[in-house]
């Protein structure tokens, strides 16, 4: 048996102002072929299960690629066009395959449509037909379209934010696709869509209503003839018309049973939704009275509203407006100053504005003077739950150090900061720290909860803020939740 596989993965954010360009996907992860492989075994990443799996039924995978945009502005159409065309020109050369795996996101919006994703497998299943099974895997954060939905013929999507279990889902979705072409289920899939999006941060899954619903889920999958629940919280940070929660459900051939349990679950979700739009967030000035109040550290900083672009200098500004003298590890996406240091070199000292290259409408620049310590390629691998095992670059990085006590990581393309191997990569243990900045809604937990004394959700501006309603939207579709509190909605 021979599975055709390959990864398409971009996170939209409607309020970045960069678009994402071919450019973006090799600077975070593009490869090809075999290479696909070699980058993805033995990590859990979505791909590593995919391989893990059909090692063990001694089937054939044939890898196209693996690529991986990060969050940002909309995927220019030239961009998305090449991996289109790539792919479906690489599939021609195949001479038999017996079924096509992808590992997907679901949030992914590019220039010419709100649903490049959709496109994307619609343009497979128009070149290969009916008779060979699509099977996909998504982020718990994708905006399900019937155009996914009608064009697959199963999917799966994790269960765990902050996100743990992509290599559970990989596996999964290879028993899946095995299983159809096996002729030992017929897979129908019920789509249900709700008139919500809330923030993310109240949104995990460890804990509050969400752990909940997830654990219904999980029972509803036990259910006879339940193949499998897959519940979408949507990224929420995406100015779109048809957007919105849903839940998927996919069972054996019966499509009744199917509806009834995604109504079920929709009605859960639809219920907890002012909960789930609950935050406790705190001003920089109030955070760091508060770490103050506790003894040692990491304190852990989250600003998730600058987890995209990631060049909020605000947490930096106000350090030094203090003179806070304990020591602290930040990091800041800044191209500029990273070609700049590395033109003056290692143990040089430098005068320079950092921050606000991208945001430029939130933030000013801050004014520094320091010293360079390190240049680095910015590699380095994941060690904690989510992709552990596998390669991340930053890009040219640099460490500055300010004042003695300020470990400034600045580094030269867009890099969620959620694992503690970031830092130490160039030295900083976080451990050492007082206070530790994260630029990640939650996904930094399971690699921090362990050694943060505290963890401080802050309440910044940023194209990643929890408040919803500050934000520029002009194209959802109304009524919505929470911009309508929709009290008399019946699903």
């Amino acid at each position: 048996m021979r599975l055709v596989i390959a990864r398409f993965s971009h996170e939209l954010n409607s309020f970045v102002p960069q678009k994402t360009e071919l450019e973006n996907f090799k600077g975070r992860e593009l490869k090809f072929g075999e290479d696909v492989i070699t980058f993805n075994r033995g990590t859990r990443s979505t791909i590593g299960g995919f391989i893990e799996r059909a090692e063990k039924e001694n089937v054939e995978l044939i890898p196209i690629f693996s690529t991986f945009g990060g969050q940002g502005g909309p995927v220019t159409t030239a961009c998305y066009q090449y991996f289109e065309d790539y792919f479906l020109h690489e599939l021609e050369k195949i001479d038999k395959y017996d079924g096509i795996l992808l590992a997907l996101h679901g949030a992914m919006v590019s220039e010419h449509s709100e649903d490049p994703e959709g496109d994307f497998i619609a343009s497979i299943r128009k070149r290969i037909g009916k008779s060979i099974p699509i099977v996909a895997t998504f982020d718990l954060h994708g905006n399900m379209t019937s155009k996914i939905v009608n064009n697959l013929d199963a999917l799966v999507a994790q269960k765990t934010f902050p996100h743990i279990d992509n290599y559970e889902i990989g596996e999964k979705a290879t028993d899946l696709i095995l299983s159809i072409i096996r002729k030992n289920i017929k897979p129908v899939i019920a789509l249900k869509r709700l008139p919500m999006i809330v923030p993310m941060v109240n949104a995990q899954t460890t804990e509050g209503p969400m752990k909940e619903i997830i654990e219904r889920a999980k029972e509803i999958e036990q259910e006879d003839k339940v193949i499998n629940v897959s519940i979408f919280e949507v990224q929420p940070w995406m100015d779109l018309e048809d957007i919105g929660w849903s839940v998927v459900v996919t069972t054996d051939n019966d499509i009744k049973l199917a509806n009834e349990k995604s109504n079920e679950l929709a009605n859960l979700v639809w219920n907890a939704r002012k909960k789930l739009n609950e935050v406790e967030e705190y001003t920089i000035e109030e955070a760091l009275n508060k770490a103050m109040k506790i003894e040692g550290g990491p304190v852990v900083f989250a600003d998730s509203a600058d987890a995209s672009p990631h060049d909020s200098p605000l947490v930096l500004k106000a350090l030094l407006e203090k003179n806070f003298s304990y020591p602290v590890a930040l990091t800041i996406n800044d191209r500029p100053v990273v070609e700049e240091c590395i033109r003056k070199g290692v143990g040089e000292e430098i005068n320079l504005e950092v921050g606000a290259k991208i945001a430029k409408e939130l933030y000013d620049p801050v004014p520094i003077h320091a010293r360079i310590k390190l240049i680095s390629d910015g590699k380095y691998i994941y060690h904690a739950p989510l992709n552990k095992g596998k390669e991340m670059n930053m890009g040219k990085t640099v460490v500055l150090i300010i004042n003695d006590n300020i470990n400034l990581v600045v580094y030269s393309q867009r890099n969620v900061t959620f694992d503690p191997a970031q830092y130490r990569s160039v030295g900083i243990e976080p451990k050492e720290m007082k206070i530790v900045l994260v630029k990640s809604v939650s996904t930094f937990r399971p690699g921090y909860q362990d050694i943060a004394k505290q963890i401080i959700l802050l309440k910044t501006p940023g194209a990643l803020s929890s408040d919803l309603l500050s934000l520029p939207f002009k194209n959802i579709k109304r009524p919505i939740y929470p911009w309508d509190e929709m009290d008399d909605y019946s699903l």
